[in-house]
């Protein structure tokens, strides 16, 4: 299934709009007015919530953005290489999975696996006005895949600000 995220144009808390291949609006992500750590709420249409992605609040020397579930446990970290440009480390709380996301710098594509099987590929799509990204996810991880890509926008967003 492929998802587009798209960061809402004009907003004080950061919001994107989550929809399927159709138009259909999937998902909402709803960002937190004045938060430090950049934080989301990705709820689905019911506005029942399914993740919180936020930024860690102490850096040293990288970028990382955390991940947690609807009861608000840790699940997985995600963490920027050094000297890379879309390479992450992915840490995962709940299980002994490994976690890898990779990918080139073109095209633009950052693909996730999960113990060595593709799960989905997340692209940053190229636009001058507003972040895009398309989110190609298999069956049963698609909310997982958009909070995977919200989380990697958070980090591009925490660089781009302290340059």
């Amino acid at each position: 299934m492929v998802l587009n995220v798209k960061n809402n144009l004009v907003t004080l808390k950061g919001g994107s709009k989550v929809t399927d291949e159709n138009g259909n609006e999937v998902l909402k992500v709803n960002g937190v007015f004045g938060s430090f750590t950049h934080k989301k709420v990705i709820a689905d249409m019911s506005d029942k919530k399914v993740f919180t992605v936020r930024n860690k609040f102490w850096r040293f020397f990288r970028y990382s953005a955390l991940i947690y579930d609807k009861d608000g446990k840790k699940i997985l970290k995600i963490t920027k290489k050094y000297f890379s440009f879309r390479n992450y480390i992915v840490e995962d709380y709940t299980s002994d999975s490994v976690w890898t996301m990779e990918g080139p710098i073109y095209p633009r594509d950052i693909t996730v696996k999960k113990d060595d099987v593709t799960i989905g590929v997340i692209h940053d799509n190229f636009d001058f006005i507003r972040d895009t990204f398309s989110v190609k996810a298999e069956e049963n991880y698609e909310y997982i895949m958009v909070a995977l890509c919200i989380a990697v926008d958070n980090i591009y967003d925490a660089q781009r600000k302290n340059k």
